[in-house]
Parts: C-alpha cells; sequence; structure tokens
C-alpha cells in the first residue's frame, strides 16, 4: 500500500500534492518532512494507519476527479468536431442523419 502511494503521489499535480501536505498537517502526530531543492519527503513507514487511510480516500477522490475531467474533455471535443467545423453543410447532414435515427 505505501509503494501505491508514493506513485499516485508523485503522478499528482503540484495543487494535489498541497493537499496531501495538509492533511498531513492536520494530523496532530510528529510527522518529519525533509525538504530540499527537489521537494519535499516524507517516511510513509512511520503514518499511522488513519492518516494512511486518510491520504487514500484522498487519492480516490483524485482519480474520479480526473477521470471525469477526461469525459467531460473528450465530450467536449466531441462537439467541437461535430459543430465547430469548417464544412457546416456537412455537419447540417450529420445532425439532420442523427435527428432521423433518434426519431425511430
Amino acid at each position: 500500500m505505501l509503494e501505491y502511494i508514493r506513485q499516485q503521489v508523485e503522478l499528482m499535480s503540484k495543487h494535489n500534492q498541497v493537499e496531501i501536505l495538509r492533511i498531513l498537517k492536520e494530523c496532530d502526530d510528529d510527522i518529519i518532512l525533509n525538504e530540499n531543492s527537489y521537494g519535499i519527503f516524507v517516511n510513509l513507514t512511520d503514518l499511522s494507519d488513519n492518516i494512511l487511510e486518510k491520504i487514500n480516500n484522498y487519492i480516490e477522490y483524485w482519480k474520479k476527479q480526473e477521470s471525469n475531467l477526461k469525459n467531460i474533455e473528450s465530450t467536449k471535443q466531441q462537439y467541437k468536431t461535430i459543430y465547430f467545423s469548417k464544412n457546416i453543410k456537412d455537419n447540417t447532414l450529420v445532425n439532420n442523419n442523427v435527428s432521423a435515427e433518434q426519431s425511430m
């Protein structure tokens, strides 16, 4: 589980990594953060199960949000392709065909 948490946090954007640090800061445990020019490092083996569970919950939330954003962007791109392409005459035909299929 620790390796999974490490990998997921490394994949996150800086904003999401800051949220992980906020989770760590909210806990009153004596958590040692090591900071250098490459970033902030935490020894995950020193964290309690409660803190690890909070981090894991945030990771799952982050993954769902990323998935939702990808779906929205994909839908947006489809709309751009259909409705905002240069050949509007073809779009009218596509829209008429879609309407005809939906009415069947």
